[in-house]
């Protein structure tokens, strides 16, 4: 078991900007990745700008906002429902559930999925299917 403190973590993270993918090497400058839990991981991160979208199939997400405000928006039957938290809000992201993020300036945000992540989509709509990049994709480095 490795204990870690959170604010010695926080600290060697450098803010993501999301206007552009994401280089790996700039992606795990920005995220650490705490450790597995069950078949996911917990994580935290600092980014601002706009999130692809994301559906984690097999489980639910939790979010902790550790600094800053986020924009959490579901697309749930076909409509979008938009949250807005700030810091020290906890918000549960439903399984098969397509979810996007949005900062307008620097969030820390904590999350927990106890399953695999699952797919993520640049497409505006992400149920067309196109634009679907796995995680492994992102961290590797190849987008479409």
């Amino acid at each position: 078991m490795n204990i870690q403190s959170l604010d010695q973590i926080l600290q060697t993270l450098l803010p993501l900007d999301l206007a552009e993918p994401p280089t790996p090497d700039r992606f795990h400058e920005s995220f650490d990745d705490l450790g597995q839990i069950d078949r996911g991981s917990a994580a935290v991160g600092i980014w601002h700008g706009q999130t692809p979208w994301e559906f984690h199939k097999e489980g639910d997400e939790f979010l902790l906002v550790l600094q800053g405000e986020v924009v959490i928006t579901l697309l749930v039957d076909g409509v979008e429902k938009v949250y807005s938290l700030v810091k020290d809000s906890v918000f549960i992201v439903p399984a098969k559930v397509w979810h996007r993020s949005q900062a307008q300036h620097p969030v820390t945000l904590l999350s927990v999925l106890a399953s695999p992540h699952g797919p993520v989509s640049y497409a505006d709509d992400p149920r067309t299917g196109e634009k679907l990049v796995s995680e492994a994709e992102i961290l590797e480095g190849v987008s479409s």
